[in-house]
Parts: C-alpha cells; structure tokens; sequence
C-alpha cells in the first residue's frame, strides 16, 4: 500500500479529497492528514510517504520551517483511513 498525506487548513478540502481517493483506490492508499505546514512537517518526520497533496500556499514546502503557517490555523482531529 502507498501513504498519501493530504496538508490543508480546511479539514473540508482534505475530507473531500480522502473521500474521492479511499471511494477509487480504497486497496491502494492509506489517506494521512496535516492542517498546515508545521503538522505536515512533524508527521513526515514520524512516518514515510509515497505522496504529498498540498495546498500550495500553505508555505511549509519552500521553506520546510513553521514560519510560513497561518497564525489561526489550528489543528484538530487527523482523519485517517485505511
């Protein structure tokens, strides 16, 4: 099985996106997620993934620090499927 970690401060876009991706490659994927760069960043220090799926101006990619993340972004529950 291939790890995707889906990294956006709208837990809408990623349980929308898991959704599609677990309804059409279900036996393919385990589905990770990230509510911004600073959480992205401490689960790709924990774990290993095969693909990111980010939203581009989330920031943490160009700089790979905690910096770039949005002052009132706040992190709530991961969703994740198997």
């Amino acid at each position: 099985m291939y790890r995707i970690l889906l990294v956006d401060d709208d837990q809408n876009i990623v349980d929308g996106l898991g959704s599609i991706i677990k309804q059409n490659f279900e036996n393919i994927f385990v589905i990770s997620s990230a509510c911004d760069g600073s959480d992205a960043l401490n689960r790709l220090t924990e774990d290993y993934y095969h693909v990111i799926i980010s939203y581009a101006k989330a920031g943490w990619h160009q700089s790979f620090g905690a910096d770039q993340q949005k002052p009132d972004s706040q992190c709530g529950d991961h969703a994740q499927w198997l």
